[in-house]
């Protein structure tokens, strides 16, 4: 019996690769990019309460926090 893809262990194994990458690529990509953004704001926020709480001039730090 011939399996689909290359040996095991190779960056297609099965043809796997395709159905992750396939048609939801661009999903994928987007969700991501979005879950990065989260864990980029919640680690920003736990660092201006750990270096900045007791003010500070950064004026990166007085910016409107965007909603």
């Amino acid at each position: 019996m011939h399996r689909q893809g290359g040996p095991r262990g190779s960056p297609n194994a099965g043809g796997r690769l395709g159905k992750i990458a396939g048609p939801n690529l661009s999903t994928n990509a987007t969700k991501a990019f979005r879950l990065l953004v989260a864990v980029l704001a919640i680690a920003d926020e736990q660092r201006r309460q750990r270096f900045c709480s007791g003010g500070c001039g950064h004026r990166w730090n007085s910016l409107p926090v965007a909603r």
